[in-house]
């Protein structure tokens, strides 16, 4: 058989035949995983010791057959826009002990995260039962998930009751305390299991106003009153 390898046969090393994502594969999805078949059943401990990701990537190695391989990513998946680099070394060996001909190397690129933008202005102070709405860069899923958007008012330990309200296209979201909210900060959070309708995940980023002074898009580091594990949005209510 001809493979990526070279040309196989009964005494010949092993041949790489199809490997998944296919190279250069742009835009894919961030439980993607990578697949690799031989032209030979193969040896599986040294596939598995061969075989890396570029960055690196935590995952489970699966087999479909003697000669099919699959590594899957770990919840939450890959990261976001990011180009990824697979190679297979040549100690990738057949269980009758023959190595590879070649080893291979190739590359996919991630799905770009998903915007998403607070459409209040910056400064802004709404009232206690007051509504507050996200933009998203693209549809969103809309279906059942009471996590995904929560509000929360600052120091307290249990979200706030709210109804969810989503626009038709699934791009933008109105959130509504049910009952009026404490006066302080109001924290709506999206967290990082909202996902578009695509399962693509939303930007990894938040948003944080303090007593109506803009503070920016803040980085990785935690920040006072911050939870850094999804979106925050801090907005000071107004009295009355």
């Amino acid at each position: 058989s001809t493979g990526m390898g070279g040309v196989g046969g009964p005494v010949a090393g092993p041949n790489l035949v199809r490997a998944l994502p296919e190279p250069s594969a742009a835009a894919l999805s961030l439980d993607t995983p990578v697949r690799v078949r031989f032209d030979q059943p193969m040896d599986r401990a040294s596939v598995e010791a061969a075989l890396s990701i570029d960055p690196p990537a935590a995952g489970a190695f699966t087999w479909d057959a003697d000669n099919e391989v699959r590594f899957t990513p770990a919840a939450p998946g890959l990261l976001p826009g990011i180009t990824y680099t697979v190679t297979l070394t040549g100690t990738a060996r057949s269980v009758a002990g023959t190595p590879m001909q070649e080893p291979a190397t190739w590359s996919f690129h991630t799905a770009p995260p998903v915007e998403v933008q607070a459409v209040e202005p910056p400064g802004v102070t709404v009232p206690p039962t007051g509504s507050l709405t996200l933009r998203f860069g693209a549809p969103m899923y809309t279906g059942e998930d009471p996590g995904a958007v929560v509000l929360r008012a600052a120091g307290a330990a249990a979200n706030l009751p709210a109804r969810i309200e989503w626009a038709h296209d699934g791009t933008e979201l109105t959130i509504t305390p049910l009952a009026p909210a404490p006066l302080g900060d109001l924290y709506l959070r999206v967290a990082p299991t909202a996902r578009t309708a695509c399962g693509a995940p939303i930007a990894a980023r938040w948003f944080v106003q303090r007593r109506g002074t803009v503070q920016g898009i803040l980085g990785a580091g935690a920040v006072d009153g911050t939870d850094v594990r999804g979106h925050t949005l801090r907005l000071e209510l107004a009295k009355g």
